[in-house]
């Protein structure tokens, strides 16, 4: 309790420069350590590789666009607000479905997990570009569901 009362009464400035004076040793101490080489060969990767942020650039666009897709299907439904969302809805999930699969699920089952992620997506976006050009649309289908 008494430490507690002490960093309130020290600020968090004066806290941080505390933590980084004394992390310097520990530091310089772990560069002996068998796992040094393998902290600073990930300390030395390539910063110029950009395919992590194309994906988050491409995914936000993702949810920007349905952002304003979704409304635009009760407020001014039609083909093209049909198929947009016949073609970002799939995508959107898609996308989430893989990050987390490469996140939570073993190294030996992924490939089968990302091989049955991408089918189920590539079948739910012909569906709906089916039922589209086939059926109500997209909107009216929402409609319809709404309407329930």
């Amino acid at each position: 309790m008494a430490c507690i009362q002490v960093a309130c009464k020290l600020g968090p400035r004066t806290i941080l420069n505390l933590c980084r004076s004394s992390s310097l040793p520990l530091v310089q101490f772990s560069a002996g350590l068998h796992t040094a080489q393998r902290y600073n060969a990930a300390m030395s990767r390539n910063t110029t590789d950009t395919s992590g942020l194309s994906h988050w650039k491409l995914e936000r666009a993702v949810s920007v666009a349905l952002v304003g897709l979704v409304p635009a299907a009760f407020v001014a439904p039609g083909p093209f607000v049909d198929y947009s969302l016949a073609v970002a809805m799939p995508l959107h999930t898609y996308m989430g479905m893989d990050v987390v699969l490469t996140d939570y699920v073993r190294d030996s089952l992924k490939p089968l997990a990302k091989f049955l992620n991408a089918t189920i997506h590539t079948v739910t976006l012909g569906g709906l570009l089916y039922f589209n050009a086939h059926d109500v649309g997209v909107c009216e289908g929402l409609k319809m569901i709404w309407a329930l």
